[in-house]
């Protein structure tokens, strides 16, 4: 098959018209791209779309009635000229040059009109040798489904000069140039190969995301080299597929598509015993890389990256899965850069071992490893403001963080449909600029989330993700300096299976270091956490935890400590929550408080309108001692079941002194007329109090006296309370007084 290049024009029937197609047919089909070639059924049919103008098409059709009268009898009238590669001509009603259709060739089809062109028979295979001479030749595409242009043509490519499709976008490998992307199907393509020879197309497996192929500037592996799936024991290949895919990702034209078929792919990075032996690395601005589905269901592209390690300077290294550097060519920071749709696996047996020592140890690679990240965002030497976008992931069987940023911090970053688990350490540690997490789950891991923001004004959105399954004392971190003032909402999420055991210093949500928010945690369901829902532990470098509301959140916990606080917290509302606290069986009778504080100030912090149902055991609310000065949090308007949601007091003549801190407070005396005195040190402004009478313990009829001249409380006559009678008071912390509420 040979032909050359084609005239500007052909006059045709008095007509000027253009003779080389304007634009080829358009795609009309969608699908997931795949070359599983099989042989069809004995009859076929294909639809081919002509555009008014020049079209060039094929069909892998062999029609019944192969003359091109028959095959353009339906569209004759809108039929101008046909050509084949060698300019014979076949024209409606006057001349037929051409004969039969042939399916392996291309041809042009002038239309006057937009045109469908059916043709109905047997279906040539996929695989069936196409001859080709040296120079340019009109071919068919014989696979049902869009392959990259190197892929296609893999049988040929030494030999292939310069392809050509009908909207005169070029593949010129020796000069690097792809304006085609893919071939497809329906199309054919003017190729001018340097020798005779025969092509065959791919008859393998190998499925791509057709809308990724269909990107402009979109390369796969294969067009920079080896890329082989299935060779989790060849060193070598698993070399060679890292180079391949790091030479595409380095080459692409900026703002290009690196494209990864189906399948499991092995990359070992070339430097394996380096201080930074990282398997896949970004050193550029404005590229995507696209696999074929995240994997998790067997379906999609597998990048198992290293995970056996090297022991370098009495360090375990095993290397990053990705890693995204500073900008090679400028040494700033990296921007525009897009990952989806594939699995990333750190290729050890159990990321999640249960041994959280760090660094890992040198014996035997166990522990935390601090070497083996799975997508380590700002590393070896980018500072700040990387800018990402990571979607449809699978990252998994890490020893160390599977998401991670270093440097300062990230610029815009946004984690959707995100799986993240096994691991011992988190399945994510990243904060920045604008940082949206949503539609994600994460799993079995030594904790969730770490948030450590390292500049001030950070925002961080975690909405609508499934987290469970969270090991180690702690779920979902927070951790900044005092001068940091940050933004993160907490919203739509499920937290289940916080795996503390029984252990009271385990925390779904714990404070570090001195957070200045606002933070809001509401609307999100939580589960069966066994330690505390929020908690504030010592601030290193000083200050408050500042500005967090925790609201309209489900909470079902069992443990110790619902709300827990510990030294200094300011201006943290805790309100409209529904709470149901359960015991676990093997601890019956034990303390589960709806509060705990103790340690310094608790400046503003305010308890409201929360409905809390105690199983089995409850035995109430704790405070811890509390440093002079310092306020207790505010408790107003909750509602409790199975539950009188009270502190409890004995008071005596020596010892008459009551400090209540919640809503209903139970005066128990112990001699049969005593009069209280109540504490006010501790006590936050506002705090609404009903004190009821109870001889339960103490003699039948014993009263409680409020006495006018008391100090530590303003009613307006002598009350004498026996059991069961009651009076509300509110602390006025301007008065230092109790106040009666009529």
């Amino acid at each position: 098959m040979c032909a050359g290049l084609f005239g500007a024009f052909l006059f045709i029937a008095g007509a000027l018209v253009p003779s080389a197609p304007l634009s080829g047919p358009p795609s009309t089909s969608t699908y997931t791209v795949s070359d599983q070639y099989v042989r069809d059924t004995p009859t076929a049919t294909d639809s081919i779309a002509l555009e008014q103008g020049w079209n060039l098409v094929s069909s892998r059709i062999i029609p019944d009635a192969p003359a091109l009268e028959d095959v353009f009898a339906d569209v004759a009238p809108s039929i101008v000229e046909v050509r084949d590669e060698q300019d014979r001509v076949y024209r409606p009603g006057e001349v037929n040059e051409i004969g039969d259709w042939n399916a392996r060739e291309g041809y042009e089809v002038y239309a006057s009109s937009p045109q469908t062109l059916v043709l109905e028979g047997t279906p040539l295979a996929r695989e069936a040798k196409i001859s080709l001479d040296q120079g340019w030749n009109t071919i068919s595409y014989l696979p049902d489904v869009p392959l990259p242009v190197a892929e296609a043509l893999s049988s040929i490519d030494n030999a292939v000069m310069m392809v050509k499709n009908g909207r005169g976008d070029a593949y010129i490998p020796s000069e690097g140039v792809n304006r085609i992307g893919q071939l497809a199907p329906k199309e054919a393509y003017k190729i001018n190969v340097s020798q005779d020879i025969e092509l065959s197309y791919p008859s393998g497996s190998r499925t791509y995301a057709a809308e990724c192929l269909r990107q402009r500037n979109a390369v796969v592996p294969r067009d920079f080299g080896s890329f082989v799936a299935d060779t989790p024991s060849d060193s070598l290949q698993r070399v060679a597929n890292a180079q391949s895919l790091n030479a595409a990702i380095d080459d692409v034209p900026v703002g290009g598509t690196v494209c990864l078929p189906e399948g499991d792919y092995y990359v070992l990075p070339t430097t394996p015993l380096s201080e930074d032996p990282t398997s896949i690395r970004i050193e550029r601005d404005s590229v995507t890389v696209w696999g074929a589905g995240r994997n998790d269901n067997g379906n999609g592209t597998g990048l198992h990256t290293r995970g056996e390690y090297s022991v370098i300077d009495g360090s375990v290294k095993r290397g990053a899965g990705i890693g995204l550097y500073a900008n090679r060519a400028t040494g700033d920071e990296i921007d525009g850069v897009v990952l989806r749709d594939f699995e990333l696996d750190g290729n050890v047996e159990n990321g999640h071992t249960g041994s959280y020592g760090w660094p890992a140890d040198p014996e035997d690679g166990g522990g935390w490893d601090i070497s083996h990240k799975g997508l380590f965002l700002s590393k070896g030497g980018a500072t700040n403001e990387v800018n990402v976008e990571v979607r449809r992931i699978w990252v998994h069987s890490y020893r160390g963080e599977q998401i991670y940023y270093g440097g300062n911090s990230l610029g815009t970053a946004i984690f959707d449909d995100i799986l993240s688990e096994d691991t011992n350490a988190s399945t994510i540690n990243v904060a920045g600029d604008s940082v949206v997490v949503k539609n994600s789950e994460f799993g079995l891991s030594r904790f969730w989330v770490e948030i450590g923001p390292k500049q001030p004004e950070d925002y961080g959105r975690y909405a609508n993700n499934y987290f469970h399954d969270a090991a180690k004392k702690k779920a979902f971190a927070f951790s900044a300096g005092a001068d940091y003032v940050d933004e993160y909402i907490v919203e739509d999420n499920t937290f289940e299976d916080c795996n503390f055991g029984e252990s009271p210093s385990g925390q779904l949500f714990q404070f570090t270091g001195a957070i200045q928010g606002s933070f809001m945690i509401h609307n999100n369901t939580m589960i069966n956490c066994g330690g505390a829902i929020f908690t504030r532990t010592d601030a290193a470098e000083g200050g408050p935890t500042r500005d967090v509301t925790i609201k309209n959140n489900d909470i079902q916990t069992k443990g110790k400590a619902v709300f827990y606080f510990f030294t200094s917290s300011k201006d943290v509302v805790i309100k409209d929550n529904t709470v149901t606290v359960n015991l676990p069986q093997s601890k019956p009778n034990s303390l589960t408080p709806l509060t705990a504080w103790g340690g310094s100030s608790k400046d503003s912090v305010r308890v409201i309108n929360n409905n809390i149902t105690e199983g089995p055991g409850f035995r109430g609310i704790e405070r811890f001692s509390l440093g002079s000065g310092n306020k207790r949090p505010l408790h107003l308007q909750n509602e409790y079941t199975n539950s009188a949601g009270a502190t409890v007091h004995e008071i005596s003549a020596a010892d008459s002194l009551a400090d209540p801190f919640v809503e209903t407070a139970l005066l128990r005396p112990t001699e049969s007329s005593v009069e209280v005195t109540l504490g006010t040190e501790h006590t936050p402004d506002g705090q609404i109090t009903t004190f009821i009478s109870q001889d339960d313990d103490g003699p039948s009829g014993a009263e409680v006296v409020f006495s006018p001249s008391n100090p530590t409380y303003d009613v307006s006559e002598e009350r004498r309370l026996t059991n069961g009678q009651t009076i509300t008071l509110e602390y006025d912390e301007s008065a230092g007084t109790w106040v009666e509420i009529q």
